[in-house]
């Protein structure tokens, strides 16, 4: 009769936690799509320059790679619960700061913190829950970020909107992560037993040395795909709003709820994707999504028709949702097992780079060009991700065809 109680207690306990986490990644996606849409009142209130807001997206991003190097660090030193508890708090307090901070440097500072904050808890969400729940849930994880990617623009949108200033919304949303700091705080020794119960016996896993994981082509190719695929993600996130109301004559409104579209859209893609590589092969949607991304971001561009190229972004967006899970998940068949969470961990780390880079130089040429080149530099980020991924998968089949040559010639 206890072990009966046992089990389902452990199944209520598993069954709040991975609520938990859901809620702390759609959070985790929340501030940063807010800023493309907060992006025109915050520079107009603090009176700079078109490309000024890069410097604190490169805060950001410093912020947050310099926790997600140290994620495992972070988690061992303070266990779960509390490593967890106090990233929430800090990147919620962040947000909260933004909505009050009286003078642009100071965004730039609590970028950094916010960005630390989001670092540990993405590295720390991650590994709870691919340590402690299935495969499936993990992409459901992944998902949830774009539902917090949707809802931030939303967010920020409807508060325009409602002539209130753009600090509501950060001071709203900061709030949501106080809130979620302070549940996990409670629930510290939830989290701390999970791990403890499901490995009792764990051992520890050999760890190949960096050195060697970065000696592989493939490795360096990969990094690069994450990096230059970071900005056909975020660029739109960052200029499109800009681009549709400062050089298109589009409404707010209107511009702020394509915004919202985008990553709806990029949030369904993600949750079909999972059902649709039931049925297709992997590879094969993946090129079909990437043709998608570059047929999106051509059409965003050339704005042949103001429908179009507003209808360019939800296309963009369903398209580019499978890319990181499904390469993700591909990474131990392009450089092996032994290297797999070494070259994870680098390819995170480029596409928090390229965030940082990509979207703040675009910015800077669009203030000596003009709005509509971003347009440009995202049709041509689309069809770099596209031809480097068919060199990747150019490499793997020769290696394939050489591993059944060599195979064969054994046999024989």
């Amino acid at each position: 009769m206890t072990s009966a109680a046992t089990l389902k207690n452990l199944k209520w306990v598993r069954l709040f936690l991975i609520i938990v986490s859901y809620l702390g990644f759609i959070f985790l996606g929340m501030p940063d799509s807010m800023r493309g849409v907060a992006g025109p009142s915050i520079r107009a209130e603090f009176h700079l320059p078109l490309d000024a807001l890069g410097t604190w997206l490169i805060a950001t991003t410093i912020g947050y790679l310099i926790s997600s190097f140290n994620g495992g660090k972070i988690l061992a030193r303070f266990g779960a619960g509390r490593a967890l508890s106090i990233a929430f708090a800090l990147m919620g307090g962040g947000v909260i700061g933004y909505g009050l901070a009286p003078a642009y440097p100071f965004l730039i500072l609590l970028g950094l913190g916010v960005g630390l904050g989001a670092g540990t808890i993405d590295a720390g969400l991650n590994t709870f829950v691919a340590a402690n729940f299935s495969h499936s849930l993990m992409y459901w994880l992944h998902a949830m970020f774009g539902i917090g990617a949707t809802l931030g623009p939303w967010v920020m949108n409807t508060v325009l909107q409602s002539q209130q200033s753009w600090r509501l919304g950060y001071l709203l949303v900061g709030s949501i992560g106080l809130a979620l700091a302070i549940v996990i705080l409670v629930t510290t020794q939830r989290w701390n037993s999970l791990s403890a119960q499901n490995h009792p016996e764990a051992e520890a896993v050999p760890h190949t040395p960096f050195r060697e994981t970065l000696k592989l082509p493939e490795v360096w190719l990969s990094i690069t795909l994450y990096f230059i695929y970071a900005g056909i993600e975020f660029i739109p996130n960052e200029w499109a709003y800009s681009v549709m109301t400062t050089s298109r004559g589009i409404d707010p409104k209107t511009a702020g709820d394509w915004m919202v579209i985008y990553w709806l859209s990029f949030t369904i893609g993600r949750l079909l994707s999972g059902f649709i590589t039931m049925r297709l092969n992997e590879r094969t949607y993946l090129r079909l999504t990437m043709v998608g991304m570059v047929i999106g971001a051509l059409l965003f561009a050339f704005n042949p028709q103001r429908e179009l190229g507003l209808f360019s972004l939800a296309i963009i967006g369903f398209s580019i949702a499978p890319l990181f899970p499904a390469l993700i998940n591909s990474t131990a068949q392009r450089v092996g097992p032994a290297h797999a969470a070494n070259t994870i961990g680098f390819q995170i780390a480029a596409t928090g780079t390229g965030i940082g880079i990509l979207t703040s130089l675009s910015g800077v040429i669009a203030a000596r060009v003009s709005l509509e080149v971003i347009g440009v530099i995202m049709a041509t980020v689309a069809i770099i991700v596209f031809l480097l991924h068919e060199l990747i998968l150019a490499r793997m089949r020769g290696r394939e065809q050489n591993a059944n040559a060599t195979s064969t010639g054994i046999s024989s």
